[in-house]
């Protein structure tokens, strides 16, 4: 029953008090962000620091961080392309230079003290590590549990296959880098398919795509087994139309410094993963007989 005695100039009141309240918290957060502003700018001057322009540079992020916390656009993505919902949550607490040191330098993999600092050393001065950063930044912490759950399952993968084919892998095959670097990449690529040649190379969702997970399988599959100078006898896959697809790829468009492009990268391993699974269904079909 509808008590009469609440009136409509009562709820007008009451929307009014509510909107104060709002406006009150929103000059507080502005007073808060203030402050912290300045507490960070006097840290930054201090003449005892040695580099206050990185100093500055980190500030600048955790200002901007703290900004998003009022209201934050978070991109989702579809594989029809990119859409944005806006909602409170809060945006990634890391700055873009923790985000390469945590996910995007190998700081995970087998590699000894020296060689982490150089690969971090040799991330941080990566534009395109920047650009993929910033990608990981975006994310809710839901697709963010999403991209390293989907990096833990392609890196161990990838290590399967390695040991079925008896290829030794490389201190770089057991961190979840590599993944996230290709997840990262496509999740930018969506937003800047003109940054890409899209004959060669296919853009998706790799949280929602097969075919584009299969794809970051196979590239760095096909990178560990050219690292590796590993040849299609090395392990039982040997066959003359097999041996000389496994040449094109090799033969067709290789840098000068030997590597490959990543579309060839995709193709051996991608060729290499299907020919073992061709090999191995025969064996199991003639094991029947």
């Amino acid at each position: 029953m509808v008590d009469e005695r609440y009136t409509v100039p009562d709820q007008i009141s009451d929307f009014m008090i509510t909107l104060d309240r709002i406006d009150a918290i929103g000059t507080r957060m502005d007073e808060r962000l203030k402050g912290i502003e300045s507490q960070l700018e006097s840290i930054a001057s201090n003449p005892l620091l040695e580099d206050t322009v990185s100093m500055q540079v980190r500030i600048d992020e955790q200002v901007r961080n703290m900004s998003h916390q009022k209201r934050r656009v978070i991109p989702t993505y579809t594989n029809s392309g990119r859409t944005t919902v806006t909602t409170p949550q809060e945006p990634s607490v890391l700055g873009v230079e923790e985000i390469i040191t945590k996910y995007l330098s190998y700081q995970d993999a087998d590699l000894s003290n020296e060689d982490k600092k150089s690969s971090l050393k040799a991330s941080l001065a990566l534009p395109s590590a920047q650009k993929y950063a910033k990608v990981l930044q975006r994310l809710d912490d839901s697709s963010m549990r999403q991209v390293i759950e989907l990096a833990v399952s392609l890196e161990k993968e990838c290590s399967k296959y390695l040991a079925i084919l008896g290829v030794t892998p490389s201190p770089y095959a057991q961190s979840r880098t590599w993944a996230i670097w290709d997840i990262a990449k496509q999740m930018y690529m969506m937003d800047h398919p003109e940054q890409t040649d899209v004959t060669r190379y296919n853009i998706g969702n790799p949280l929602q795509d097969g075919t584009i997970r299969f794809d970051i399988l196979d590239r760095h599959l096909g990178w560990e087994l050219e690292n590796s100078f590993w040849e299609p006898n090395d392990s039982g896959l040997e066959g003359d139309d097999f041996q000389k697809e496994i040449d094109l790829i090799y033969l067709r468009n290789p840098h000068e410094d030997g590597t490959l492009p990543s579309s060839d990268y995709t193709a051996l391993g991608k060729a290499v993963r299907q020919r073992y699974r061709i090999v191995e269904r025969m064996r199991r079909s003639k094991e029947k007989k």
